[in-house]
């Protein structure tokens, strides 16, 4: 066809042009080598305004000893192990790496038959920041543990722990409850305490009200005092029972001087 020319310069530059079509077939190896002296300014420069496809049915090995830089206008698409086998994705970077996404982060591992799992490795620092909300949801267990420090969770506003069925609470040393506010604790059933030695509870004032049946029960000895006025109101019977013992003994306040003052009743 007319146009369609090579030539050969003095210097030893070819030029060829192909004015339509153009077919290289070769049986079997092809090698081409640029910049063989390893001048400077050796380069190969590619244009194609339109598409390009490669084919390769082995392998496919690019080694770049300098930067690799990649724009893509539009999508990509990479898909791994498209056969029948699978295949994986291995990537080490001896370095640092950063990914900027401008909208939205969206993966899915274990989508095939026999699932998948996510683990991650990280030998120093994680830190997060999220804008809005996060969830979490998980089909079996948690577990969260600090091997070597403490572990703390805050909000700025309210925090809610609910247990479908039980809540465990262990500490190995010292546990502390505060509340800067009122506290209200509601038990559905019945309530069980166990202390393995002794309790000090200190009141403001304390109001108690129970509608059925009190035992108390101690098997050591037992003070009450009281530093001010005592009132005690019955509006049932009333049973005391002291255990009658030749070795036994009473025992009185050493000095019981006539009241002076205080003789009208405390208010119930």
């Amino acid at each position: 066809m007319s146009g369609t020319f090579e030539e050969i310069h003095p210097q030893g530059t070819r030029v060829v042009k192909v004015v339509y079509d153009d077919y290289e077939i070769v049986a079997r190896n092809k090698k081409v080598v640029i910049n063989a002296s390893k001048s400077i300014g050796g380069a190969l420069d590619l244009s194609v305004y339109g598409s390009v496809r490669q084919f390769v049915t082995g392998d496919y090995t690019l080694d770049i000893g300098g930067n690799f830089i990649r724009r893509v206008g539009k999508s990509e698409i990479v898909k791994i192990g498209s056969g029948t086998a699978g295949g994986n994705l291995e990537c080490e970077i001896r370095g640092n790496q950063s990914v900027n996404i401008s909208k939205n982060y969206i993966a899915s591992v274990g989508t095939g038959d026999t699932g998948g799992n996510f683990t991650t490795t990280v030998t120093g620092n994680e830190s997060r920041t999220i804008g809005g909300e996060q969830d979490v949801f998980v089909t079996k267990d948690i577990f969260v543990a600090s091997n070597t420090a403490s572990v703390t969770q805050f909000a700025a506003t309210n925090m809610s722990i609910v247990g479908g069925s039980t809540i465990d609470i262990q500490s190995g040393g010292t546990t502390t409850h505060g509340s800067a506010g009122a506290v209200t604790i509601n038990y559905e059933t019945s309530l069980s305490e166990t202390v393995g030695t002794s309790v000090t509870e200190s009141y403001g004032s304390l109001v108690t009200s129970i509608t059925g049946t009190t035992v108390v029960n101690y098997s050591g000895n037992a003070t009450f005092k009281f530093s001010e006025a005592y009132a005690r109101v019955i509006d049932g019977d009333t049973f005391f029972d002291a255990k009658g013992d030749s070795e036994l003994t009473d025992h009185v306040h050493p000095v019981s001087p006539s009241r002076g003052t205080g003789t009208n009743a405390l208010p119930t």
